[in-house]
């Protein structure tokens, strides 16, 4: 996967991870940690890195969660209905690409 940026979606880097991990049967949740941590970018990175990861057969999916309450970024309904109205396709965007982005605003 790309690597995740602050301000990016967290949960879709996550899936993706996930994905990948699925993909070339990583099982070790020790070394899952590893990857995904070598996948942030270093700002990210210094923030992840010494979040605790426990022992015991939830410490993954426990890491995940403090993971995703340090880099989920709650907006407001004004800023989300601002982004929403602001949003364009970009270059060299697909129309289904900016249509599921679309959406997905107007969700949120």
């Amino acid at each position: 996967p790309d690597k995740f940026k602050i301000g990016e979606d967290f949960d879709l880097f996550i899936k993706k991870c996930n994905l990948y991990f699925e993909a070339v049967e990583l099982e070790d949740v020790k070394k899952r940690r590893l990857a995904l941590l070598f996948n942030l970018i270093e700002d990210a990175f210094r923030l992840a890195e010494p979040v605790e990861f426990g022992e015991g057969e939830n410490a993954y999916k426990d890491w995940i969660g403090k993971l995703k309450s340090l880099f989920e970024r709650n907006q407001t309904a004004t800023e989300k209905r601002y982004n929403f109205h602001r949003r364009e396709q970009e270059s060299g965007e697909s129309v289904d690409s900016y249509a599921v982005s679309l959406r997905e605003a107007s969700w949120s």
